[in-house]
């Protein structure tokens, strides 16, 4: 039971600093784009994308580019 306790309070944690990058990375202003870009990176890590979606999406914009280049 100690460790289910636990795993619940590790979530929490974590939930708790990702909502606290989110609205850091929100409130950050575009005047000093360095900064927005590395709250970005904290608040959206790499590591909790989609990689499915995102290839998907990525074959998308290049079969779209081919038929452009095709067409033109």
């Amino acid at each position: 039971m100690l460790d289910f306790e636990t795993n619940i309070a590790t979530q929490a944690e974590h939930s708790r600093d990702r909502r606290r990058k989110v609205a850091l990375f929100n409130a950050a202003s575009w005047i000093n784009p360095v900064r927005k870009l590395s709250l970005f990176g904290e608040a959206y890590p790499l590591s909790d994308w989609p990689v499915d979606e995102l290839a998907i999406v990525a074959a998308l914009i290049a079969v779209i580019g081919i038929a452009g280049l095709i067409a033109f």
